[in-house]
């Protein structure tokens, strides 16, 4: 094994013990007295982020604009504090499934806000994460 294969795994190692998955790409190795630009690989590792995807069936919007309140419910406080690899991403689906909001959560933890959450069905109320609708991007699915 080479000392950059070497390298390359002990990186895999380091990131795995830190709760995160990662894929190892093959090497190409170029042979000697070869032109490397021959021998493009596709890079060492794929790094995977966790994304969680929420449905919302009873909302129908396609943009901020058309989202009905001023904030997104993201998730249940103990649902995002208790984790040992905490989401990347919050993808919040609109009912038909055509639209979401997209929730960075690098980008705006920062700015969530912690309410009490009403929970119609099952009949009691949570700590839950909102963020204002101007802080998420809105993509079509």
């Amino acid at each position: 094994m080479s000392a950059s294969e070497a390298a390359k795994l002990a990186v895999v190692k380091y990131i795995n013990r830190q709760g995160m998955p990662c894929s190892v790409q093959p090497s190409v190795m170029v042979p000697k007295g070869k032109d490397p630009d021959n021998y493009k690989d596709g890079g060492d590792l794929f790094m995977h982020f966790r994304t969680e995807v929420k449905h919302r069936p009873k909302l129908d919007f396609t943009c901020g604009a058309t989202f009905p309140f001023d904030t997104i419910l993201i998730c249940s406080q103990a649902s995002f504090d208790d984790q040992a690899v905490v989401p990347r991403y919050y993808f919040i689906c609109n009912g038909p499934m055509t639209h979401a909001a997209l929730v960075d959560v690098k980008k705006t933890r920062n700015k969530w806000k912690l309410i009490t959450q009403k929970d119609q069905e099952r009949g009691y109320s949570y700590p839950a994460y909102v963020l204002h609708k101007s802080e998420a991007a809105w993509i079509q699915l």
